[in-house]
Formats: structure tokens, C-alpha cells, sequence
């Protein structure tokens, strides 16, 4: 582990499985949809390249590849691999390397040696960008041109139709969808007319499936009805979770009750398909708890996990602050708003299954009160290997808002804070580096929201109180800008880093303490130019000083969303080229968004989620409720979370 400690001019001185592609009874679709691919090259070189470079996911459990025809005379290939963007950097001649190595200007070296294919064993999320560059290798070490492609990992279920013979004797005889199996037993009530069938669902999909339904289709006894635990657009389901099921085991079991059975048809037939839905996951708003919520709406409020017997709780001063989820949907990582710690959630049995300290001791302690210090924010990278954490040393979150200096603990003035950033391994919670980026001291610094570039190469975190902005080298964990935002505002509060990295938007926090004109408005830094650039605020929060945002955040359309949680409480979005805004909430404090990978996006308000077309803006409801708006229990919508599907 290596410590940096970088002086910040304070006043003192953060293995893709496939599923479903075109086997086993599956609707055909495409498991990994290549595109054209570009990217900085060299000068030509006179080595011929590889040819016929083609992406692919051949199976529902089988890893991304791609594939080449080399030219005669090759001495083997070199594959090189980027998430996010094309390959930039290439393999310069004479050198050597090795499966793991960086190329020089960007790109990892995936593969080296003399194969026409190669299956990726990485780790990839639903919706991951993979981009490959293919570099033919000729004697004497010198490489070709690249040969380029990417594709959008798709591991969406596809089409699951089954169905269940139901004998009245209580046999059943499944005909399963491809990726899960069922397991059923049924009892005939004849006095009653009613079928109860008890299913359990076994997952074997290859990744966790979030809270899937068996929706119920044709029945062959024409007068039978059925009800399950919950509806779909109208049509009874059997829902499970909320959370994820995995591939281990079975299921608990839900009852389907079929009504108006005579006894004339036998057996009755059921078809059926089954689809699933992403899990939010929502912070509480004081208590250190979270809660699990069906996104289609059909299981209600969801689950409430209590975590504070875990870790240091204070009763209500006690916070999940910010998160992240792994990226088979599996897991939820959480920082403390009261501790220097990070807990590792365990979205389907509901509990917390490890975590780290991040004073750098081994495993989480607790000594009753707490260790003073706390999470700011939390970041994954895109290629989900590392989580990156900022710490303020030195102080509470919360506790100092509300009860003062705690015992003597804290002293306004007198009492040191500072802020790092720790990178951790994401599989393992170990600590690989830290970077001091706030030498500790008596000013009571803030660290706020951290934003990382589309490649991972780069983060911009604000420094609150103080008025400065930090651009972070993640490669090197060192500070290349400091940007002081004090002539703006002395409380910049949320910022977004443009997917290239060159350009980060910021917004202030308002109640008047940030200094003048900037309480309520967006800035554009360009770090190469070194100019502010004011977006223009229609909306109205325009003028107010008592603005407190919530996020700011580039959404898959490329527009860049902004929530304001106090003031003008709602939401806009921004057209980065144009700089023009558009409002699309009003009189709902826009605490947090999720976007979805089927095309909505979802908006926290303390308490209810709202629902929305991406493509449209336009309300969309969830399926479950047939509403716009979800009610999510009172405190549960302040950080909002979800899985890749």
C-alpha cells in the first residue's frame, strides 16, 4: 500500500455472463451488440493487421470475445481492452508485454500469444461499453496498425415462456423456461373449486435475477382464474424479493390460486413467462438502515434493513450517506455518514457481510461511541475493480449539525479535519492507496460529491468552506489541478466531470453561505482553458440563495440532470452543447435519480419515487401499481441506488 500526501493551499492544510441468447428455447436476440469502433492511431505502420475482428457472447453463461483471422508471417497478437472509450493508447515496437500490462496512452492488454480467438474472463456489467484493439505482432517485436471493434454487454433474460401441467390428483409437470427451473406441488380444494399450486423458482440464468415474476398467461380450464401475490399491469404474478435470487438452490415458495375450477379439465395447463425488475436501493434519511424496493412497483415499500446494530449508531444521527452496487447486482457498498467506515450489503440475504475500516485498521471496530470521521462519497471505476471513498478525518456528518461537539470530541476551531481519498479493491474491501488531499487542520472542511471521467482515469471532488475544486489523477492518485471557487462561491456542493474529463459542472450549496451570485447556479469549468462559464438558470431556483442540490449527474442521453432538494426544490436538465435547461419537476424535492436500463428514469422524493420515459420526459408508470408515483415509506429517499437490471 503506498500513502501520498498532496498540500492543498487550505487554510490548514476522496466475468460477463450472457444471458439468453438464441438457445435452449429462447427468443432470439443478440447477446453483445458490436459497433463500429475508432480511435486515435499512430502513424501507419508497415506490419499487415489482423482482418475478419469480430465481437461476440456466444451463450447465456459464456464470457465476451472476439475473434481475428492474422496474416501470414504473424508471430502473434497482441489484445488490448478499454472500457468506455476506444483503445487510445498502442504497443510501441521493440518493447514487449504481457496479459495485465498498460499500454503506453491507455488500453490494458487483455491477451498476448498466437490463438484466432480470445473469451474475456473480466468481470462485466449489463450496459459495460467494451472496446478491443487487435495489434498483429511480426519478428523483431513490431506491431501493426489496430484492428478495432466494441460492444454493449446484454444481459438482459430475453423472452422466458414456460408452462405447467396441473394435475387435479396434485401432480405437476413443468415445461421450464430456459434459464430457470421450477418446482411445484398443488391441492385441489373441490368444495371450494379452487387449484393452489405451490412454486418454487430456481435461477439459472448465471447472475442474479432482481426480484423476477412469473406472470400468468393462457389457462386451458377457459372459466379459471388466478391470483398470485401481486399484479403486473393487471395481470396476476407470483413476485419474488424484493432483491436478487440467485443460482444457488431454490427460492422460498409462493402460492398461485387458480378460481372456477370444476374438475372438468384435467389437467389444467398454465402458461406462463417470466421477466424481472431492478431493486433501489434507498438511503434513510437518518437512520443507518436502507430499504429494498421492487422498481416495477409491485411489492409496495419494499424491505427495510436495519443496519445500525452493525456499526456506530446515534439513533437519528445516524446516516447512510453515500453507495454504490457491484456490478452483478449483488451487493451494495455504503458508506457511514458517523464512522470512517464502508459496509458491504448483501442485496438478497438482506444483511451486511463484511465492510472496511478506513482508518486503516484491519476489519470494522466499534468502541460504543464511534471513531471520529466519516464517508463523503463513494465511486466505482468502469471497469469495476476498484471503489474509491473520500474520508473526512477528524469529524461527523451529522452529529456536529445536531448535538454540538459531542462530548469534547470536536471543537469548532480547535479540533483538526482533513479529507483523503482511498482506493480500495472492490472484491476484497483492501486498501491499494490514499492520497491526503486535505492536510488535516482546524478549518472544518467538507468534502462533497466525487465524479470520475467515462474511462476512470481521472475524478473532480469540491472542497466546501474553503472554495476549491480538485482534479485527480487515478492512475498516479495525485492532485494535477486545484481550482480555487471562491470568487463563485466558497461552497461548491455538487459537481459532474464531463465523460472526457476535460470539463467538470459544478453547483453550490445555497442557505446564503456560499458568497455572492453563485448560490443558485451552475458553473462549467474548462480545466484546459482555465474559465468559468455560467449556465444560464431559467427555472426558479434563478435568484434564490436557499438552494441545496441534491445531484448533479450526466444521464445516458448525454444531458446533464440537476436536483435541487431545498429552495426551488425540483428538477432540470441541461443541454451541455447549447447550455440550454429544461424543467421537469417541480414541487418535489429531487433528492435522488436513478435511470434505468429499459429506457425510464426515477426520481426520490423524501418518501415517494416518481417515474418517467427516458425518451419522452413524459410520466410513465410503474407496472406494478399502474401510478407515476411510488410510496416508498417516510425518510426513505435520499441516496437512491440500482442494480444494472
Amino acid at each position: 500500500m503506498r500513502h501520498v500526501t498532496t498540500v492543498c493551499s487550505l487554510l490548514a492544510m476522496g466475468g460477463l455472463v450472457a444471458a439468453c441468447g438464441d438457445d435452449g428455447g429462447d427468443t432470439p436476440r443478440p447477446d453483445a451488440m458490436a459497433t463500429p469502433d475508432a480511435g486515435a492511431d499512430a502513424a501507419p505502420s508497415t506490419v499487415a493487421p489482423v482482418t475478419g475482428v469480430t465481437p461476440s457472447a456466444a451463450g447465456t453463461c459464456e464470457p465476451v470475445g472476439v475473434s481475428w483471422t492474422a496474416p501470414a508471417g504473424s508471430t502473434g497478437v497482441i489484445v488490448a481492452r478499454q472500457r468506455g472509450g476506444a483503445v487510445a493508447g498502442a504497443p510501441v515496437d521493440g518493447d514487449t508485454y504481457a496479459a495485465g500490462d498498460a499500454l503506453p496512452g491507455g488500453g490494458e492488454v487483455a491477451y498476448v500469444g498466437s490463438a484466432a480467438t480470445f473469451d474475456d474472463g473480466e468481470v462485466f456489467a449489463h450496459g459495460d461499453v467494451v472496446h478491443y484493439a487487435i495489434y498483429n505482432v511480426a519478428s523483431g517485436d513490431r506491431y501493426s496498425m489496430p484492428a478495432r471493434t466494441s460492444l454493449t454487454v446484454d444481459r438482459s433474460l430475453g423472452v422466458q415462456a414456460g408452462q405447467l401441467s396441473i394435475a387435479l390428483d396434485g401432480t405437476v409437470t413443468p415445461t421450464n423456461p430456459a434459464r430457470f427451473t421450477t418446482a411445484s406441488t398443488a391441492a385441489y380444494d373441490a368444495g371450494a373449486d379452487t387449484l393452489t399450486v405451490t412454486v418454487a423458482l430456481t435461477n439459472a440464468a448465471c447472475r442474479a435475477v432482481q426480484n423476477p415474476k412469473l406472470v400468468v398467461g393462457t389457462i386451458s380450464d377457459g372459466d379459471a382464474t388466478a391470483a398470485g401475490n401481486a399484479t403486473l399491469e393487471g395481470t396476476p404474478v407470483l413476485a419474488w424479493g424484493p432483491g436478487p435470487i440467485l443460482d444457488e438452490g431454490t427460492s422460498p415458495t409462493l402460492d398461485l390460486v387458480l378460481s372456477n375450477v370444476d374438475g372438468a379439465t384435467d389437467p389444467v395447463v398454465v402458461d406462463f413467462t417470466i421477466v424481472d425488475h431492478p431493486t433501489l436501493v434507498l438511503r434513510g434519511q437518518y437512520d443507518f438502515a436502507a430499504r429494498l424496493v421492487d422498481a416495477s412497483g409491485a411489492l409496495g415499500a419494499g424491505a427495510f434493513v436495519p443496519m445500525s446494530d452493525l456499526a456506530f449508531s446515534a439513533g437519528n444521527d445516524s446516516t447512510a450517506h453515500p453507495g454504490v452496487i457491484s456490478p452483478d447486482g449483488e451487493l451494495a457498498y455504503l458508506g457511514h455518514g458517523q464512522q470512517p467506515q464502508l459496509l458491504t450489503l448483501d442485496l438478497a440475504g438482506q444483511t451486511v457481510v463484511g465492510g472496511a475500516d478506513l482508518t486503516g485498521a484491519d476489519g470494522i471496530t466499534t468502541d460504543g461511541l464511534g471513531t471520529i470521521g466519516y464517508v463523503a462519497d463513494v465511486a466505482q471505476s468502469p471497469d469495476h475493480r476498484y471503489l474509491y471513498a473520500t474520508l473526512v478525518t477528524g469529524d461527523h456528518r451529522v452529529y456536529n449539525n445536531n448535538l454540538g461537539d459531542v462530548g469534547g470530541r470536536f471543537e469548532d476551531g480547535v479540533s483538526t479535519v482533513g479529507v483523503e481519498l482511498i482506493k480500495l479493491a472492490r472484491t476484497t474491501l483492501a486498501e491499494v492507496e490514499r492520497v491526503t488531499l486535505v492536510a488535516p487542520g482546524t478549518t472544518r472542511v467538507r468534502a462533497s460529491s466525487l465524479s470520475l471521467s467515462a474511462d476512470g482515469r481521472m475524478a473532480a471532488l469540491a472542497i466546501r468552506r474553503t472554495g476549491q475544486l480538485l482534479r485527480i489523477d487515478l492512475e498516479t492518485m495525485t492532485v494535477v489541478d486545484t481550482v480555487d471557487t471562491s470568487a463563485r462561491s466558497t461552497e461548491p456542493h455538487r459537481v459532474a466531470l464531463a465523460p472526457d474529463g476535460g470539463r467538470v459542472y459544478i453547483s453550490y450549496r445555497g442557505d446564503g453561505r456560499g458568497g455572492p451570485a453563485h448560490d443558485d447556479a451552475l458553473d462549467a469549468y474548462d480545466f484546459a482553458a482555465g474559465t468559468f462559464t455560467a449556465l444560464a438558470m431559467t427555472t426558479p431556483s434563478a435568484g434564490l440563495t436557499d438552494n441545496k442540490t441534491a445531484f448533479l449527474t450526466f444521464g445516458p442521453d448525454g444531458r446533464l440532470y440537476f436536483g435541487r432538494k431545498r429552495g426551488a426544490v425540483g428538477m432540470s436538465v441541461f443541454d451541455v452543447g447549447t447550455g440550454a435547461e429544461t424543467e421537469l419537476l417541480a414541487g418535489h424535492a429531487a433528492d435522488g435519480i436513478v435511470f434505468g436500463t429499459d429506457g425510464y428514469w426515477v426520481v426520490v422524493d423524501y418518501s415517494v419515487a416518481l417515474s418517467f420515459d427516458q425518451s419522452t420526459d413524459a410520466a410513465r408508470a410503474f407496472p406494478g401499481t399502474g401510478l407515476n408515483n411510488l410510496n416508498v415509506s417516510d425518510g426513505f429517499g435520499h441516496m437512491a441506488l440500482a442494480t444494472p437490471l
